[in-house]
């Protein structure tokens, strides 16, 4: 990408007229994902005085992207019994978990959601990790959530894995 720092009079429009542009899905999310990394650079030095280069920001949102795309392919899998979420009992949370897993590289993820009754997210957790079978990834998740609502001082009454 090619920009003339006299051109940009609006940056509104110039990042409007940029999404036009006929850039594929990809680069869209990747020019998206690189002002978002500016903003949290900037962040970081103003609050934390810590200084990023142009460069580790750049790479940062490609190996951003990257991971966004390999652990979130374009073919979703069907499943033979779509489930819908239940809520828990009246004053009463409940946590999600739910495990992804690559055999061929041991590694996946893990992430949980804790929501109350009404549907609303009270809070949650994601992390990756590596594991010798999508049941041990499962079990993580299930240690995390334990462990996310120690952290929050909550009593759990619900835990529903997707396996």
């Amino acid at each position: 990408m090619n920009v003339s720092p006299t051109s940009i009079t609006r940056t509104d429009r110039w990042v409007s007229e940029y999404l036009k542009s006929g850039i594929t899905e990809s680069q869209k999310a990747i020019f998206a994902t690189t002002l978002w990394l500016i903003w949290k650079a900037r962040n970081a030095w103003i609050f934390n005085g810590k200084r990023k280069t142009q460069e580790q920001i750049v790479n940062e949102a490609l190996l951003s992207h990257q991971l966004y795309e390999k652990w979130n392919p374009r073919e979703k899998l069907k499943r033979s019994d779509p489930r819908t979420w239940q809520p828990p009992a009246t004053g009463s949370l409940k946590i999600n978990v739910d495990c992804s897993w690559l055999a061929e590289k041991s590694e996946g993820s893990i992430a949980g959601i804790c929501r109350g009754e009404a549907g609303v997210c009270i809070g949650g957790f994601a992390q990756k990790f590596r594991a010798q079978s999508a049941q041990e990834g499962e079990t993580l998740a299930v240690q995390q959530a334990l462990l996310w609502l120690r952290r929050q001082r909550t009593a759990l009454t619900g835990l529903q894995t997707a396996a």
